[in-house]
């Protein structure tokens, strides 16, 4: 995980624990896999038509390069799920 994505996560835990629901609704679905890409657009979906109480809100911003990082995070918190979401071997090590 980089820096800023840590950092990310650090100040909006909400979405991993909204990737987390959908990423689990999913499983529970029967998926074998599914795209991290697609999550996160879902995310977005429900942050733009969600009511004011919600814990996220509509003015949040998510990068789309930040999908790999929290697939790899599902994975790495919930092993038993290992390649649920494909990635790609990391070129680079990142800190």
């Amino acid at each position: 995980m980089d820096k800023t994505f840590k950092q990310y996560h650090q100040d909006n835990p909400e979405i991993y624990e909204a990737f987390k629901r959908i990423t689990f609704n999913l499983i529970d679905k029967g998926r074998q896999y599914y795209g991290a890409k697609g999550i996160i657009e879902v995310i977005r979906y429900h942050t733009i038509t969600a009511s004011k109480s919600s814990a996220i809100t509509n003015d949040f911003k998510i990068n789309n390069n930040y999908a790999p990082d929290y697939a790899r995070k599902f994975m790495d918190d919930y092993p038993q799920y290992f390649g649920f979401f494909k990635t790609r071997v990391l070129k680079n090590l990142r800190q």
